[in-house]
């Protein structure tokens, strides 16, 4: 049997595992649906919620024909389960984080705001951070809505790197970002759940790949909010790197 053990700290708000809801150790857990019977080995997964909102993904991974005989055991091992806080606190210099990203970037945000860290992927790129001047709350139902509700009087930045089957034409950007050239693509509430709107840029990161920043700005005082993009904006380092060889 192996047991692994994933770590999610701040998720977005309204994320959580899927299944029926149950308790963990004492926490808020969802067990996973059972995968197909036709996979071995199979896998028994939990996702536990910690007290500070966090997620664990637990997965025990064994033969199917022993999944009976250790469910037990396994059961036994997650009573055990203790989650306590293990963040320091960031660091801030004159009222702002520095904030610096295994993906070959950096930002300052107001050391105020709130940070997320989401896990959605996609096709085509992954998001890394989001970060927003007061907490958001979960998207709408309705499958249309991105994923969080932008809170009035705020603003909120994410950050996605990913990359196509073929790179833009850089040396038609008409605008730079970080030293990297970018593209700028303003868009409507229709693309900023709870927004008025806000703005995307796309930013060379590598030779194929490309950093995504995606505002959504909700009034009032929508001139304060475009100031405080413009500084986090201003704040962005990229790394010149180069793409490994195919």
């Amino acid at each position: 049997m192996v047991l692994s053990v994933l770590e999610s700290t701040n998720p977005l708000p309204g994320t959580k595992g899927r299944g029926p809801k149950i308790r963990v150790a004492g926490y808020s857990a969802w067990l996973e649906p059972l995968p197909p019977e036709s996979q071995n080995p199979t896998s028994l997964d939990w996702t536990v919620q910690a007290p500070d909102g966090g997620l664990y993904a637990v997965s025990a991974r064994v033969p199917r024909a022993d999944l009976a005989a250790r469910r037990t055991e396994i059961e036994k091992v997650l009573r055990s389960l203790r989650l306590t806080a293990w963040q320091a606190r960031p660091e801030v210099v004159n009222g702002h984080v520095h904030l610096e990203l295994l993906e070959g970037f950096s930002f300052d945000y107001p050391a105020a705001w709130t940070v997320y860290y989401p896990q959605d992927v996609s096709m085509m790129d992954h998001r890394v951070v989001t970060v927003s001047s007061k907490p958001v709350t979960p998207p709408c139902p309705s499958d249309s809505c991105q994923r969080f509700t932008t809170p009035r009087g705020a603003i909120a930045i994410e950050f996605r790197v990913g990359g196509g089957p073929t790179s833009p034409n850089w040396d038609a950007a008409p605008t730079t970002i970080g030293g990297q050239p970018a593209f700028l693509q303003p868009w409507g509430p229709q693309n900023a759940t709870g927004a008025d709107g806000g703005q995307a840029w796309n930013v060379r990161l590598t030779d194929r790949t490309s950093l995504g920043i995606y505002v959504s700005l909700r009034g009032p005082n929508l001139p304060a909010l475009r100031v405080a993009m413009r500084d986090v904006l201003a704040s962005i380092r990229i790394a010149p790197q180069q793409s490994p060889a195919p």
